[in-house]
């Protein structure tokens, strides 16, 4: 789940595309999915995510879970605007021979900032699991609610979190000798480019143990566990709810409406949490190709420059989707969003959504009690 350190291509000897066919087309499926794409999704990803954090900020009163998806996007732009100064824009050299000035000057700068983005991306998995627990405990221990679902209870824990990342991180400050594209090949003609991440000489313990045990436990096989955990209840406990539905609809109006949007939020955070799961599949793959590669024959190996690149580009797919789920599955939302909106239009129409959103709130308010 945490961002692939490298991918590798293939660039003529001064660092431009080879005029070789198959190298070429093979450089140029690389570009599309390892570049393009990736540049696609930060930039659209990063505006998404601005707009989420103007949105659930809006909200008066804030919930718990609100506060906790604002943190969220917080820390996937953080994650995207990362990858974007420091990983996408810069291959644009190695493969099309422009930005050269960037691409040397980014190189120094990612020794000492590589560890940024380490640090979002651990607080953004942190945090999705933060959201799973605070509606697992809201929708599936009520009872507990009350106490454990506040952002007076939030507050610390989120802070907590931020100081555990930086923390755990923090060596990645000073582990590296080169972050960034380098010649893999011995070849006076035809050079492969790689993105490399060179760990100090004499660092083997630390990097099998921290960097890669270590990171596969945190990143990836503790997150997934745990997650699917929540999920698997939430949807349990919605299944059972759907069960018990009729029986209920003749009951207090205003109160069924109230769990329906209960309802509704925790659809959401399933959603979310089941793409952030499917999106860290490519992962946790590579994190197994790693470990049998020694026993991999040649022409297994050879899909490693189109596998890495993949796998980057759906995480970080994760950072920026979570816009269209809340838009998708959430009519709440969408009317926030349109309030805002609204702002640039005439007062007439100004005024009745604000007439909307007063009614979505006092439903809003009736939900905070229930959960």
């Amino acid at each position: 789940m945490a961002a692939l350190e490298g991918f590798s291509g293939i660039a003529a000897h001064n660092v431009s595309l080879i005029h070789d066919c198959d190298s070429l087309g093979s450089n140029r499926r690389i570009f599309i999915i390892g570049v393009g794409l990736s540049a696609l999704v930060c930039i659209l990803g990063i505006v998404c995510n601005i707009l989420v954090m103007v949105v659930f900020w809006s909200e008066k009163p804030l919930r718990s879970t609100s506060y906790l998806l604002l943190w969220v996007a917080f820390a996937d732009n953080i994650s995207l605007l990362h990858n974007l100064l420091l990983y996408v824009i810069p291959s644009f050299h190695p493969f099309t021979g422009i930005a050269e000035d960037y691409f040397w000057v980014s190189s120094k700068i990612s020794l000492h900032t590589w560890a940024i983005g380490s640090i979002a991306n651990s607080l953004g998995i942190y945090l999705v699991i933060f959201v799973s627990l605070d509606r697992y405990v809201a929708v599936c221990k009520p009872v507990k609610s009350k106490e454990f679902c506040t952002i007076q209870k939030w507050r610390p824990r989120v802070l907590g979190l931020v100081v555990a990342c930086i923390l755990y991180n923090s060596p990645r400050f000073f582990d590296a000798t080169t972050i960034g594209y380098n010649n893999c090949s011995n070849s006076s003609t035809t050079h492969a480019v790689c993105f490399v991440y060179d760990v100090k000489e004499g660092w083997e313990l630390y990097n099998l143990v921290y960097r890669f045990y270590l990171q596969s436990l945190t990143f990836n096989v503790f997150p997934i566990v745990i997650l699917v955990f929540f999920n698997v209840s939430l949807i349990c406990f919605l299944r059972r709810r759907a069960g018990r539905l009729p029986k209920r609809s003749s009951g207090n109006g205003k109160r069924n409406k109230a769990k329906e949007k209960n309802v509704e939020i925790t659809i959401v955070v399933i959603v979310i949490v089941s793409l952030m799961i499917m999106t860290a599949l490519p992962s946790v793959a590579y994190l197994v190709f790693n470990i049998f590669r020694a026993n991999l024959p040649p022409d297994v190996l050879m899909f490693e420059r189109y596998f890495r690149p993949t796998a980057n580009a759906f995480f970080l797919l994760n950072s920026a989707l979570n816009f269209f789920v809340y838009g998708l599955f959430g009519s709440h939302f969408r009317q926030r969003l349109k309030v805002l909106l609204c702002r640039c239009c005439p007062r007439q129409q100004w005024n009745k959504a604000l007439l909307q959103e007063s009614s979505s709130n006092a439903g809003l308010r009736n939900m905070e009690e229930d959960t």
